[in-house]
């Protein structure tokens, strides 16, 4: 009998797009990775967003033992039941996505059809749209630099070998309408510390996005590579043995961390280090709520609602996990088992790690169960194509 001969294997593949994938150059891949890597960590962790670590792992230890297996554990998109004491109840898009998503995903639009650069007017009616969709979202998280970093991350994907000033300068626009102050408050005299937050967010946000930049270029050390260029005295966003290396910058100090982490506001609760460091430093008490978009904030907040130390110390963390992490996996679980702002800390963990590792080490399984993945990679494949072959730049 005479052997039967298998040239073509039988296609293997579990999700539509792992072929077109592999079609895509290696810069390419990282560009994709930031885009989808974001939005698929925020997807798995919305729906623990709010709670503590401790909270996060009482859920874990409630789960059953028979289906945690492999990379499918129980805190990636958690199924909380309508009776579960930890469910959030979010309702609309908010269901699947953050807030802070939510915005970036309707930049990736613009950035898909207007292949290359572009102003802020063609994305800043969305935004508004959204935030009169949203308005307690909007309140807690408006000119925040958790919010603007998150919402901005994608921007380095437009021509990733640009350097840091022209990225800065690209983005100063987009940075200036995310903190720029509502109406009701432009009437008011702004005091000198809320003129300076607004700058310091402006600051910590470029220098965070320098990070992206240098993972999209393949930089052997891209978190120590970006604090040498770091804005002048946003050296603390950085890990600490990092931070150091860039002490002649850290001379220059924002003078509006001590003045906006002593303010009387609500402060979501983060995880218990970080905490304890602002506690030490700062010498302030935290007073934690669950959610961050609760119905009952003041109908006129002053904006940022959160101190800027808090997000600055959520920031690195999400270094710190990034860079320890060895795959996208391993470190959006970490991310998320750090409790508090868990959506935002694992949307930047996921953003770094898609552009470091590649959108091919993203697990297939995670990307099927985001919502409404279609249009997300068939738009973030459209902006790595572009950002290579523009039409008329």
């Amino acid at each position: 009998m005479v052997a039967t001969l298998h040239h073509n294997p039988i296609p293997r593949t579990s999700n539509f797009y792992e072929n077109s994938f592999k079609q895509l150059s290696d810069i390419q891949q990282k560009q994709t990775g930031l885009i989808i890597g974001a939005a698929v960590a925020d997807a798995a962790a919305r729906a623990l967003d709010g709670l503590t670590a401790e909270e996060i792992s009482a859920y874990a230890a409630d789960f059953p033992a028979d289906i945690k297996h492999g990379e499918e554990e129980s805190i990636v998109f958690a199924q909380l039941t309508e009776s579960s004491p930890h469910n959030r109840r979010f309702s609309g898009p908010l269901r699947h996505h953050s807030y802070t998503c939510l915005l970036m995903l309707q930049l990736l639009g613009v950035m898909a059809s207007s292949r290359g650069e572009f102003s802020v007017r063609y994305v800043k009616n969305d935004w508004v749209s959204a935030a009169r969709a949203h308005p307690s979202c909007f309140a807690a998280e408006h000119a925040s630099l958790l919010h603007v970093l998150g919402v901005l991350l994608p921007l380095p994907v437009i021509y990733p070998w640009a350097d840091d000033t022209t990225l800065r300068e690209y983005a100063a626009q987009f940075v200036d309408f995310l903190t720029e102050p509502p109406e009701e408050e432009e009437e008011v005299n702004l005091s000198e510390t809320r003129i300076t937050t607004r700058k310091g967010v402006e600051a910590y946000t470029f220098s965070s996005l320098g990070v992206a930049l240098r993972c999209l270029q393949s930089n052997p050390n891209p978190y120590r590579n970006a604090a040498f260029m770091a804005v002048p005295g946003t050296a603390d966003v950085f890990p600490d043995d990092i931070a150091q290396l860039s002490s002649s910058h850290a001379k220059e100090k924002i003078p509006l961390l001590s003045v906006s982490a002593s303010a009387n506001h609500s402060l979501p609760a983060i995880a218990a280090d970080t905490m304890a460091r602002m506690q030490i430093k700062n010498n302030t008490t935290p007073i934690n709520i669950s959610d961050h978009c609760r119905s009952h904030i003041h109908s006129t907040p002053r904006f940022p609602l959160r101190p800027l130390t808090q997000d600055v110390s959520v920031v690195r963390e999400s270094f710190i996990v990034a860079k320890k992490a060895r795959s996208f996996s391993d470190g959006v679980k970490a991310a998320i088992r750090l409790g508090g702002p868990v959506s935002q800390r694992s949307l930047i963990v996921g953003a770094l790690l898609g552009a470091q590792f590649g959108v091919r080490r993203i697990p297939t399984a995670w990307l099927s169960a985001t919502h409404n993945y279609g249009p997300l990679v068939t738009m973030a494949m459209e902006v790595a194509q572009w950002s290579w072959n523009p039409p008329h730049h």
